[in-house]
């Protein structure tokens, strides 16, 4: 008698079998195209001039840094918040627990746009971040989190409770 995992393998293989082929010839006609330049079907061989062009523009450069620098820093640090807050949640003595684990799972449910305008007030210039820092004498002016390219990358970074459920 042939195991049920034997029998499915008959079933999945020639659907399975030509889809890496399939990916490594969109990989192929991509590397293609990568290396021609022209308008349309009128196209003509560039070699590397692409590359070259690309890794000389700024935008690309600033780009790939701070998609970088995003990784490096966010990914980590919201592993490490998730652990600790996922720990802290499942602990049964914790009081009100299942206030808390709603209190974090809200944001993943209400819209976008009423999220956006949270996460804006919130950040302005005159808004409550900025209130609480200035109230506790841990800055003395208001930081301009939105204004700023620095702070706005800061504030990007930074953990949010509405990234999602993935992320806590």
């Amino acid at each position: 008698m042939v195991p049920a995992c034997k029998q499915w393998m008959g079933v999945c293989a020639p659907i399975h079998c030509p889809l890496p082929l399939a990916c490594f010839m969109a990989d192929d006609q991509r590397l293609l195209m990568s290396l021609q330049k022209g308008k349309g079907t009128v196209v003509e061989f560039a070699g590397l001039d692409n590359y070259i062009r690309l890794f000389q523009d700024p935008v690309f450069i600033s780009s790939t840094i701070n998609t970088i620098t995003y990784f490096i820093i966010q990914v980590p640090v919201m592993l490490v918040l998730a652990l600790i807050i996922s720990s802290i949640l499942n602990n049964p003595r914790l009081k009100f627990r299942g206030f808390f684990r709603t209190a974090i799972f809200v944001p993943c449910v209400t819209s976008l746009v009423a999220y956006s305008l949270l996460f804006k007030s919130m950040f302005a210039t005159d808004g409550i971040i900025n209130q609480v820092l200035v109230s506790l004498h841990i800055v003395s002016e208001p930081i301009p989190w939105l204004l700023e390219t620095f702070w706005a990358k800061v504030v990007i970074i930074l953990p949010s409770p509405g990234d999602g459920p993935d992320t806590i």
